[in-house]
């Protein structure tokens, strides 16, 4: 058996299926209505069968009722045979009748097992729309020669094609990663220092902070207050230093730790320990602060455009961290205990943010970082997108429009690079997301990145003609 994913338009179209029975993939097909009950919730949805299987569903529910009966049958047959011959089978090892009920309750209803998988074959799985998500339903149980004749017939439209005068020179963008030597060890240096410097400040006053060293219960109100200043802290650097000195800010920052305080006391109130939350704040503020006072200004205003060394930069901050916060601390208790836990998280965390802000495209004209604007997603497959933008027809979107809400699975999102200050003399890049199945369960919409495409600087004049920036919208990604 085999699956395949179509948009749900397609399911309702009659003339669109090609001439292959979704079971067993024969010509001479008539497009067939699914009963609701297998149409996950779509109307109208047909799909064509030959004439041998055009009752398949109403064969399906008549073969499930016969082998309904059969099991229930087959059942206490194999149950009695088993009473039957279990004390000619056991000879002078059958025991008493405690041995005898076990051996017909195991082995005479397992008997019916092979009964039931033969049934089941017989039955077969009913051909159904097994889920929809977005604008794209999963039909499952078809034969692979009819997937394979679906894949065929199903090709996705086409973009018109783009003069040749409008389209563009397009390379993949592969820039060298570059870091000045000096930048490079400073970025290195300042990770260790900030969190070696930070974990000897959280383990020596963590110890200090302890319920016995104050003469505290661990759910005293006190810790509820307590816990309002590291939240504090955490809302106030985690703007960045730019925004240190703003009022906005630092309102901001206290109405963190108002709101932390508050939720942390109807925790308290629910009996929790309001400790635990104080330590977890207490040992994750240190972190936040090395990612934006440190590490993130030295990566952007040093331009350090090397993903691997930015990554272990970004590592090695809280191992430092962590490290020294055990070797002043160890294993005693105290609210410090939390950063061993946190900071090892913290190491992929960091490792991966850092990483990927060090590739952000940047200007080789002026050495800066490029600005990006999200261009918005589109009804159209990678399979359509990619050709195009990979092979600088940009011209051919110009009639599709891009919606700003997140792009649904089975689309794709498109997002621009420029430099703000060279404009069409700079870099441009573009960058293509696919859309799809994530989480547990399939439904969750997840971008994932296609590729960037280097074009030309005159190309930006396109790009936002095709598809003109909103008034007083500002990039991602500065620092």
């Amino acid at each position: 058996m085999a699956q395949f994913d179509i948009e749900t338009d397609g399911l309702t179209s009659p003339d669109g299926w090609p001439d292959s029975c979704a079971r067993c993939g024969a010509a001479g097909t008539t497009p067939v209505k699914l009963p609701e009950r297998y149409a996950k919730g779509i109307p109208g949805v047909r799909l064509p069968f030959c004439d041998r299987h055009r009752a398949d569903h109403a064969d399906f529910a008549r073969r499930s009722k016969i082998g309904s009966v059969f099991i229930l049958l087959a059942m206490p047959v194999s149950a009695a045979a088993t009473w039957v011959l279990h004390p000619h089978l056991a000879g002078p090892n059958a025991g008493d009748d405690t041995a005898r009920v076990i051996a017909t309750v195991v082995f005479g209803l397992l008997a019916a097992l092979p009964v039931g998988l033969l049934l089941l074959l017989w039955t077969k799985t009913p051909i159904r729309v097994l889920a929809v998500v977005g604008r794209f339903a999963t039909v499952v149980a078809v034969c692979e020669k009819f997937r394979d004749a679906v894949s065929a017939a199903f090709v996705p439209a086409k973009l018109p094609d783009a003069p040749d005068e409008l389209t563009f020179e397009v390379s993949l963008y592969r820039p060298k990663p570059a870091t000045p030597t000096d930048t490079g060890w400073l970025l290195f240096g300042a990770a260790a220092t900030a969190g070696g410097l930070f974990g000897a400040l959280v383990g020596t006053f963590g110890l200090q902070l302890r319920p016995d060293a104050l003469g505290l219960e661990r759910n005293s109100w006190w810790y509820v207050l307590m816990a309002a200043a590291p939240a504090a802290v955490i809302g106030w650097v985690g703007l960045g230093p730019s925004h240190l000195a703003r009022p906005i800010a630092i309102a901001g920052s206290v109405f963190v730790g108002v709101l932390f305080a508050g939720i942390v006391a109807v925790v308290k109130l629910l009996t929790f320990s309001p400790y635990i939350w104080f330590a977890v704040v207490y040992a994750l503020a240190p972190l936040v602060a090395l990612q934006t006072l440190v590490l993130h200004p030295i990566i952007w205003h040093g331009r350090v455009r090397h993903g691997l060394l930015a990554g272990a930069s970004g590592a090695v901050a809280p191992l430092a961290y962590a490290g020294v916060v055990y070797a002043i601390a160890k294993l005693g208790s105290g609210p410090q205990s939390a950063a061993l836990i946190l900071g090892p998280i913290a190491v992929l965390l960091l490792a991966g943010v850092n990483y990927d802000k060090a590739r952000t495209p940047f200007c080789t004209r002026c050495d800066g970082w490029l600005t990006k604007r999200r261009i918005g997603a589109f009804g159209r497959s990678r399979a359509v997108m990619e050709p195009a933008i990979s092979g600088g027809e940009i011209v051919s979107l110009a009639r599709e429009t891009p919606y700003q809400k997140q792009a649904a699975i089975g689309d794709t999102e498109l997002t621009s690079y420029s430099c703000e200050g060279c404009g069409q003399q700079g870099t441009v890049v573009l960058e293509l997301h696919d859309c799809v199945k994530g989480g547990k369960q399939g439904t969750t919409p997840t971008l994932k990145r296609v590729d960037r495409y280097l074009y030309p600087g005159p190309a930006l004049l396109v790009v936002n003609k095709l598809f003109p920036p909103e008034e007083g919208a500002k990039a991602g990604g500065g620092g």
